[in-house]
């Protein structure tokens, strides 16, 4: 999946600590068009930090997007009003902002997309772009040395956890976010709750509901799509959505 995170380490001293900003830029963007008229590539609009078809509630046997509903979904209406509040808290009326992105094609076309959403729909705001190879973006991420970045992830094995760890107020995460509450509901999911799925979920639910649609700490953007050109006397390879995409130990020549 992609997604737009803010720098949130309180010592960073950046504006996202602002919650107004965070959600009038959200509000801002429209990623029906960014994944049917920008990617055109298969790509779908994220309404949630955890992606459909991924995992299904064990308990109620549902997937978990379609349990969870709807978190995010832009209100332009709404972006306008939150902006005017930002202002008048952070005592700005304009505001310059940095997207760090890394040099693939599609980053590219992303951020410039995102760029003029946010100019566009929010008068005063300037956004810059940096672009860096994918392992210098990484580094700055890891380091903290950021403002926003177009960040993507996929998942290591098949649970919430894998997404949602990612906001914990742990060593190595790059979000920098810092909400007990938060942490309380995940170590609970992992914890006391770990035997009892309908508890465990209803953990997962609260925390995603925190950062996606309370707190507005994240923006969803899109769940990726990958074009493969396999040669047609290949077989026996097992397609993944989860960890290595592709298994070659049976594969065989027709």
């Amino acid at each position: 999946i992609t997604y737009l995170q803010f720098n949130m380490r309180k010592k960073a001293k950046l504006p996202f600590q602002n919650k107004a900003l965070r959600q009038a830029i959200a509000n801002s963007i429209d990623t029906k068009q960014l994944a049917s008229k920008i990617l055109q590539d298969g790509s779908s609009p994220l309404t949630g930090y955890i992606p459909p078809k991924f995992v299904k509630n064990s308990a109620t046997g549902k997937d978990f997007r379609q349990e969870g509903g709807k978190l995010y979904v832009a209100d332009k209406a709404k972006a306008s009003s939150q902006w005017k509040q930002a202002q008048k808290q952070l005592g700005q009326k304009s505001l310059t902002l940095q997207l760090l992105i890394d040099d693939e094609d599609w980053q590219k076309s992303t951020g410039e997309f995102l760029q003029s959403e946010l100019e566009k729909n929010l008068p005063g705001l300037k956004v810059s772009i940096r672009v860096l190879p994918q392992q210098q973006e990484l580094g700055l991420v890891a380091q903290g040395k950021y403002q926003m970045v177009l960040a993507q992830w996929g998942p290591d094995f098949q649970d919430p956890t894998t997404y949602l760890a990612n906001y914990t107020n742990t060593p190595g995460r790059a979000a920098g976010y810092d909400n007990p509450k938060y942490d309380q509901l995940i170590n609970a999911a992992n914890g006391k709750d770990v035997n009892n799925p309908a508890k465990r979920f209803a953990d997962f639910h609260a925390a995603e509901k925190l950062i996606v649609k309370e707190q507005q700490v994240m923006v969803p953007l899109n769940q990726q799509v990958y074009s493969i050109l396999q040669q047609p006397k290949l077989g026996g390879v097992t397609h993944h959505m989860v960890g290595a995409p592709f298994t070659y130990a049976t594969a065989y020549w027709k």
